[in-house]
């Protein structure tokens, strides 16, 4: 019934609101998001996960059973509030290793609270908005009243990652249609739809923590209507120092291209807040 409703949503009703209110919206969800984790200033934190020995037996499988396999590295995620993070790897790494830790970090180079709608992407994101033909519509499904906004643009265009990020592999070139859900009352996003020329129309469905003051997404699923696309990363939250952080991430791939599995513990955290900051001044 809520798909039914959003394509109703969607296709037939046309909302009064003009332009800049729909970028008032947008942007009141960016910032939102952004302002998770209030006084949290940065942290560190140890990574644990099988993917990385199964990618060293994988690049070393054809040795000499007699040879030494190299050994795993440590690996740590360094988070810095406005700037994203980055995962190291400590310890001897060799060249071809090193690629293979940059290929999996880039596969978990998800920061939940700038993925969607970045606040670094405002100017683009409203650019971009200006130039595509806009509609909306509200409704009320539950207890929650949604905010669908439809982006049409007149030829197929490069979002540049002003609306999302790049690595849950979603189109960003060769766009056509946009359409966001919005929860207008939580200022979050509950859903995207993208469809890009050439591929198949993606359904982006993303749940949140129901934490205090963390509006941030707890799982992301992306299909496709015939089912070849059904991809999950799911983020499992717990208390460190007073914050809500990522304790576990699990994501899970499946196109026709790649059936994948990969999940990742933290521990061990390093908190710097605000306060921290502050003082060190």
């Amino acid at each position: 019934m809520r798909r039914i409703a959003l394509v109703l949503l969607a296709f037939c009703l046309a909302s009064p609101l003009p332009v800049f209110a729909q970028e008032e919206l947008i942007e009141a969800v960016s910032t939102n998001y952004a302002a998770a984790h209030p006084g949290l200033a940065s942290y560190q934190v140890r990574l644990k996960t099988a993917k990385i020995a199964e990618m060293i037996a994988q690049m070393t499988a054809n040795l000499p059973p007699d040879m030494v396999r190299p050994g795993e590295p440590e690996l740590t995620k360094y988070w810095v509030r406005g700037q994203g993070f980055t995962i190291r790897a400590s310890g001897p790494v060799m060249p071809t290793m090193q690629q293979m830790i940059s290929r999996f970090s880039e596969q978990f180079s998800v920061d939940l609270g700038s993925f969607f709608l970045p606040v670094s992407q405002r100017t683009q994101r409203n650019a971009l908005l200006k130039q595509a033909k806009v509609k909306s519509a509200d409704t009320v499904i539950g207890s929650e009243r949604l905010h669908g906004v439809e982006i049409l643009f007149a030829k197929p265009t490069d979002l540049t990652g002003a609306f999302y990020g790049t690595s849950l592999d979603l189109p960003q070139q060769a766009v056509t249609r946009l359409v966001l859900d919005i929860d207008a009352q939580k200022k979050v996003l509950r859903q995207m739809v993208i469809e890009a020329e050439g591929g198949p129309r993606l359904t982006v469905d993303i749940r949140h923590a129901d934490l205090p003051g963390v509006p941030l997404p707890s799982e992301i699923r992306i299909t496709s209507p015939d089912g070849r696309v059904d991809d999950r990363f799911t983020t499992t939250f717990a208390a460190v120092a007073g914050f809500q952080l990522p304790a576990k991430q699990e994501r899970q791939i499946r196109r026709p291209e790649l059936t994948d599995t990969f999940t990742v513990e933290f521990f061990n955290y390093v908190v710097s807040t605000a306060m921290d900051a502050k003082t060190a001044k």
